[in-house]
């Protein structure tokens, strides 16, 4: 009777420690992913340039920030269904991305993402904002959507030997984000 009761603790040990493990992963999951896009949030995608810069051999690397232009109309005018649709479709364009090239990626906010793509060659980036670019003109072209959208990416090649932060990058890719986009709405006011 004594074996019985020892297996049947053990059984109970192993099955609470593996019900704490699954819930440990869930609450990571929770912790570091945006639950609307499945990408990075924010304070992960910290984490993640943190390690990605951190290496002895850190790599130079290109860093992109995306906004949808005119977020606040598909919200306004195909309700904040269609807007959550048009995050998950950018977010899904970005991660085809991040396969291809290595890297990663996050939402920082609203409507604007964030990448690091592994190769910092500026023809290269200048190709991937491009590419972009493309695949959401192709999704309004054929995609089943009510609406149609653009975004307005910028990009820079980060510096290895260089202790700027993540935020530096960011403010220099939010620049050239923004002259992009006040461009866009000089040439297309009625978008």
């Amino acid at each position: 009777l004594m074996v019985v009761e020892v297996i049947l603790v053990l059984v109970m040990l192993v099955l609470v420690v593996n019900s704490f493990a699954k819930y440990r992963r869930q609450i990571i999951r929770y912790a570091t992913t945006d639950e609307l896009t499945g990408l990075s949030n924010r304070k992960s995608f910290h984490t993640e340039f943190s390690e990605f810069t951190q290496s002895e051999n850190r790599p130079q690397f290109s860093l992109f920030l995306l906004d949808i232009d005119y977020f606040k109309q598909i919200n306004d005018n195909y309700g904040h269904a269609a807007g959550d649709h048009a995050l998950k479709l950018l977010a899904e364009k970005i991660m085809e991305m991040v396969k291809e090239t290595g890297g990663c990626a996050g939402r920082w906010g609203g409507d604007e993402f964030i990448v690091i793509s592994g190769n910092a060659d500026s023809r290269y980036a200048e190709e991937l904002r491009r590419s972009i670019i493309s695949l959401i003109e192709k999704e309004n072209r054929h995609g089943v959507n009510p609406f149609k959208f653009s975004v307005s990416i910028g990009y820079v090649l980060t510096d290895p030997k260089s202790k700027r932060t993540v935020n530096d990058y960011v403010d220099e890719a939010d620049r050239m984000m923004y002259e992009i986009k006040n461009e866009y709405h000089r040439n297309n006011p009625s978008d």
